[in-house]
């Protein structure tokens, strides 16, 4: 591992941050660099360190709120997109043998699901259609269909604060509902990721890939937003539920966001630029005018409006910058 301290003039300056998120706002970062390759991301954010200037890194800009004003230091575009398929296999303690892929953080989530499926490995279907990055997927224990990415690490790879590079263990990655530790290391920068994957039936795995695909396509809307907003609620003893034969929490731990938002009659709901979506409450759309100011008022009166109603606490799944 060959780590350097780049010159400042490798960065770019006064870049916009809006084009590299999904919602489409986002005021201008001091300093911007797009890292290629994990020796490229360690020595930026060892640049950043020895200059004293605040990193952070992106992905593939999905779950993040950019403040109109920016964010004054360096963004990070974690670009390294090599990945590796171990072709040994292995018992993860379920006996059942397995493959295991290393990717790094910056490998897009659609492109790694096709490269396993290419290989017929078997794990990553329920991915289908997820955007971002891997690195960010793992800060977020992103997933969908009961599954999340967390039950597949086997260790994650990163650079701590000061300077080690270390391999964490699932146990010590802390995954839970779109949680991980990293959420609570700032300045640790997740670089790759080892996966432990099964074989399977290519042509089997590619229909339940179109299967997932298509329910996406069909229930999440295809416009500007950051994905899921909030995370479901937990449910409590005092929250104000409708009652009828459709009452979530019969099939949920957690009462979904979405479908609160729904019963609120918040769906359609706008301010400035942006709507409630009318496909799925969870999902704020921008219609290309909006800006974050708008969109962080819009998610506090949606928020207010769930705790009025319902008395339950909505927590935000996107994570603000600036």
């Amino acid at each position: 591992m060959y780590l350097i301290v780049m010159n400042i003039t490798d960065f770019k300056t006064d870049i916009k941050l809006a084009p590299y998120t999904s919602i489409g706002v986002g005021g201008p970062a001091d300093y911007f660099y797009e890292a290629k390759t994990a020796d490229e991301l360690k020595n930026a954010v060892l640049t950043a360190k020895e200059k004293n200037i605040p990193y952070i890194i992106f992905g593939g800009g999905t779950n993040v709120l950019v403040s109109d004003d920016g964010f004054r230091g360096l963004v990070i575009v974690a670009r390294n997109n090599n990945y590796e398929i171990h072709p040994h296999t292995k018992n993860f303690g379920v006996g059942v043998d397995g493959v295991t892929i290393t990717a790094g953080a910056g490998i897009v989530l659609g492109v790694l699901l096709n490269n396993s499926v290419k290989a017929g490995l078997q794990g990553l279907e329920w991915s289908a259609g997820l955007p971002g990055s891997l690195g960010g997927a793992i800060y977020g224990n992103a997933g969908t269909f009961g599954k999340s990415i967390g039950q597949f690490i086997e260790e994650v790879t990163v650079l701590e604060p000061s300077g080690d590079i270390r391999k964490y263990t699932p146990e010590e990655c802390g995954f839970g509902y779109r949680q991980s530790n990293f959420q609570n290391m700032p300045g640790t920068v997740i670089i790759s990721a080892k996966l432990k994957l099964q074989q399977g039936n290519v042509e089997r795995l590619k229909e339940e890939i179109k299967k997932n695909a298509l329910w996406r396509a069909q229930n999440h809307p295809p416009y500007k937003s950051c994905g899921c907003v909030f995370r479901n609620a937990t449910f409590t003893k005092e929250a104000r539920l409708p009652q009828d034969e459709n009452e979530p929490v019969a099939w949920f731990d957690k009462v979904p966001a979405g479908w609160l938002i729904d019963q609120a009659g918040l769906k359609g709901k706008k301010l400035g630029g942006f709507t409630v979506s009318d496909v799925h409450g969870n999902f704020l759309i921008n219609d290309g005018t909006g800006t974050a100011e708008q969109l962080e008022q819009l998610i506090s009166e949606i928020k207010k409006d769930i705790k009025d109603k319902f008395n339950l606490d909505l927590e935000e799944e996107v994570r603000r910058v600036g």
